[in-house]
């Protein structure tokens, strides 16, 4: 919101507060119209993918003696975090109804998210919406790894969320919430959160503009760790006492048989590995031109980390093509994942920001016209 300095009668503080409230009342309807259309996109009947999964797991966390027996609800529990914050609805409810109110949980949480990264971005009004449309249709139409952000409840939704919240604080340069609110989307999601973390760490490397020191931050990453550990230590114990021949067939049949559509390289369908390459090009050019703009440029360096993650996967899948053992222990991790979620996000805030800063982007006819100048977002 900005408050023009000419408020300087005696009416301010009225002035102010009628600003105000009439920016949070913009920012909830822009909001609901985000949700409104990530429901558009999303809805479907229950379950959807890895819905039967994740809710069957939850409701026997919770109930032992519901399906007891089965070998997969009684393997290993690798989201904790996501029984205890959601799962635990499953106690109350049939499974579908669980399915529908995680729905509307993490859509609406997404769309508030969204709204208020897109406004710390591009400070305009309604702006938020149009933003979010762009990113939805780019993640379904570019993504190269099969990647999906907004569908049925699982704890990737959740973990997206705070990824959302953890960029909004990056690009507002307060580093200090930034490891926190990625660790604690590694709490619900360890590769999500986790890879997101490594691209903010390498967008403070090359961040150039009041970037705060190492050990200024250090803290707050051990905060950021600390509270990544109910999603890191299940992660790492699924294999506890699993004999290495197990493992490592289980890892074969999880990169070369079930997912190798998002994990392979070389597996991937070439027209989505075309047409991602085509939204990076395109993402370059859209960030070079509002490059000037410091919050887009510290998103910017976040997409391009996650690129690089990207292409170490692609490294990977290559010098281990001999290696089928190694290769299926290291592509696992979903190298893919964040560029697939990340591209079309900087994309769509950046080709949205070069239309505001043109002059008058919307004519309305009504008024007259005026001049707008760009200035740099700080």
């Amino acid at each position: 919101m900005r408050i023009r300095d000419t408020f300087n009668s005696a009416n301010e503080p009225t002035a102010a507060t009628s600003a105000d409230v009439d920016d949070r009342a913009g920012a909830w309807l822009e909001t609901t119209l985000i949700l409104l259309l990530l429901a558009a996109y999303a809805i479907e009947p229950t379950p959807s993918v890895n819905e039967a999964h994740y809710l069957g797991k939850a409701k026997h966390y919770w109930n032992p003696s519901w399906a007891a027996g089965d070998l997969f609800l009684e393997s290993a529990d690798a989201h904790v975090v996501f029984y205890w914050t959601f799962g635990w609805v499953t106690r109350f409810v049939s499974l579908p109804v669980a399915a529908w109110l995680g729905r509307l949980l993490t859509w609406s949480l997404f769309a508030w998210a969204w709204q208020r990264l897109s406004r710390s971005v591009i400070p305009r009004r309604w702006w938020s919406v149009l933003t979010a449309g762009l990113f939805v249709s780019l993640l379904h139409w570019c993504d190269m790894a099969g990647e999906w952000v907004i569908g049925g409840v699982e704890a990737k939704g959740f973990a997206y969320v705070l990824v959302l919240c953890g960029l909004r604080s990056l690009v507002q340069n307060r580093w200090s919430w930034v490891w926190p609110q990625f660790g604690a989307a590694a709490a619900f999601h360890v590769l999500t959160g986790g890879w997101s973390v490594i691209a903010a760490a390498i967008a403070w490397g090359f961040q150039r503009d009041e970037r705060p020191t190492f050990w200024r931050q250090l803290p707050w990453l051990l905060l950021g760790g600390a509270l990544s550990l109910p999603g890191l230590v299940p992660a790492l114990l699924l294999t506890r006492d699993i004999a290495p021949e197990i493992v490592h067939e289980a890892n074969r049949i999880y990169v070369f048989e079930r997912l190798s559509h998002h994990l392979a390289f070389h597996r991937l369908d070439p027209a989505h590995v075309s047409r991602f390459a085509a939204l990076c090009i395109a993402w370059s050019a859209c960030a070079n031109a509002v490059r000037r703009c410091d919050r887009q440029r510290r998103l910017a360096l976040f997409v391009a980390g996650a690129l690089l993650i990207a292409v170490c996967g692609v490294a990977i899948d290559s010098l281990t093509a001999n290696r089928p053992d190694l290769a299926a222990s290291l592509l696992r991790f979903y190298w893919f994942r964040l560029s697939d979620f990340a591209v079309p996000l900087g994309t769509a805030l950046a080709a949205a920001g070069i239309l505001a800063s043109s002059p008058k982007p919307f004519p309305n006819p009504s008024r007259p016209t005026r001049t707008h100048t760009r200035t740099r977002t700080r």
